[in-house]
């Protein structure tokens, strides 16, 4: 069989059709090892397919409908600070303040659940807190660096214009960068699900996918363990979509065709 040597070739975009069908081969690949190359340990295909009829005797949709409006709520203030901190770097009183914020992503959760616990209580008020301080402080630092980074004659041809400061700050730093908060906030979204399983598992009350996985993962419920994790990618990406349709919506110049697209 010759396998066509533009498969290996980089820079080569092949057609749609072609796209997918390297997809779908590469998928039943991907179960043929999964189903007979992997240690017996490790759940399979079916094993995965028939738990997901227990997950859902306990409760499955509702633990998901809890951890996703936890997700978005936490998303919304974390873009709202980040946005507001990665602006206020434009000031020579906030960039200090924007600069120590993004340097706290080094900070581990272990030390501050207290210090959380002390401002906010425990409960729903506690996991909030903690995850959006997972993505703030990440997201700070991408958006910071995406102003910093603003060619400065967009800013000496914003002032050519006539524009005042202010005029500047909202024409080039704001509605300038929206197009890439947008995909910085599609590329920490997902790590809020990263972090789901922990803040849930540190708070445990209110339930959560997170507290459903650390439960099965306890019992060594494997099978169960791995149809969460798909549970949480699929979700993952949907909202990954979601949030991608709404960069073009909002910003249809920034879905320009690029080369291997």
């Amino acid at each position: 069989m010759n396998i066509p040597s533009w498969l290996w070739k980089p820079n080569i975009a092949p057609s749609r059709f072609v796209y997918l069908a390297i997809i779908a081969v590469e998928i039943v690949l991907l179960i043929l090892l999964w189903s007979f190359g992997l240690p017996t340990l490790i759940p399979r295909p079916l094993e995965i397919v028939h738990s997901f009829h227990d997950l859902m005797r306990q409760g499955l949709v509702y633990e998901l409908l809890v951890s996703f409006l936890l997700n978005v709520e936490a998303l919304a203030l974390a873009t709202g600070f980040s946005l507001g901190f990665a602006y206020l770097s434009r000031f020579a009183v906030g960039f200090p303040i924007s600069t120590a914020v993004g340097k706290m992503r080094f900070l581990g959760m272990t030390g501050l659940t207290f210090l959380f616990t002390i401002l906010v209580g425990g409960g729903h008020d506690l996991k909030l807190t903690m995850l959006t301080f997972g993505v703030t402080v990440f997201m700070t630092d991408s958006m910071v660096a995406e102003v910093k980074s603003i060619p400065l004659d967009r800013f000496d041809h914003a002032r050519t214009l006539r524009f005042g400061e202010w005029h500047v700050l909202y024409e080039v730093v704001i509605l300038g960068t929206i197009d890439r908060a947008f995909e910085i906030l599609r590329q920490n979204a997902a790590m809020a699900w990263m972090m789901l399983a922990m803040v849930e598992g540190t708070v445990r009350s209110g339930g959560g996918i997170g507290t459903l996985l650390l439960n099965q993962d306890k019992h060594f419920n494997l099978a169960l363990v791995f149809a969460i994790q798909f549970v949480i990618l699929g979700i993952g990406l949907l909202q990954d979509y979601g949030i991608a349709v709404m960069k073009r919506v909002a910003c249809p110049y920034a879905a320009l065709v690029t080369e291997g697209k």
